[in-house]
């Protein structure tokens, strides 16, 4: 016995896609938030209601990609996505097995889309690349590199303080060249310089 989609043929009138929008929400958001097998018919009742919604638009209007933008803007759904949902209110309507007997939604794009665990061409360049990566020499690089800066930093302060010790002796207040100004100009360079390094 064939179980008959819950949409509306093309004589019947479609609820508007204001009223399906939200509809069409929840249901992504219960399958999403269910545990794994428990989302499969939410995900089919918002396949069957992307259906109805599709049905709003024109042959010429889906070859555009209209349907399909309207599907992003309002369920952030990517095409790929969207049809699988699409698909699967279809396969469960039709009694198709892959559909009926799957438990997941992942599980269903596994079995009815090939390419879907292929990786795409560009990964064999970027795995041979990695590959040829020496990891501990760049984490050697690193850390050679974290400790130039730290000692490079350490002989900069050194070299604040002495000259700041030299200088201190000559501008001091207490010394014959010293004058107040002098001393706080001195102070605020030094600091300058510190909070340079």
């Amino acid at each position: 016995m064939r179980t008959a989609l819950a949409v509306k043929s093309k004589s019947q009138i479609a609820r508007p896609l204001r009223v399906l929008v939200p509809l069409i929400q929840e249901d992504l958001a219960r399958g999403r938030h269910a545990a794994e097998d428990a989302g499969m018919p939410y995900f089919r009742a918002a396949g069957e209601k992307l259906i109805e919604a599709k049905s709003h638009y024109s042959e010429a209007e889906i070859a555009r990609g209209e349907f399909n933008q309207w599907a992003t803007m309002h369920f952030g759904l990517a095409k790929p996505t969207l049809n699988r949902y699409i698909r699967y209110a279809k396969d469960v309507a039709n009694e198709v097995d892959t559909a009926v007997t799957a438990s997941t939604m992942t599980e269903y794009a596994r079995i009815t889309s090939p390419s879907y665990n292929r990786p795409s061409k560009w990964h064999e360049p970027v795995r041979l690349a990695v590959n040829k990566l020496n990891i501990e020499r760049l984490t050697q690089e690193r850390t050679n590199r974290e400790t130039e800066a730290r000692l490079t930093r350490e002989l900069g302060f050194r070299l604040i303080d002495i000259g700041f010790k030299v200088l201190v002796t000559k501008m001091h207040p207490d010394h014959n060249e010293g004058r107040d100004d002098g001393m706080a100009r001195l102070n605020r360079v030094r600091k300058l310089l510190r909070d340079a390094l």
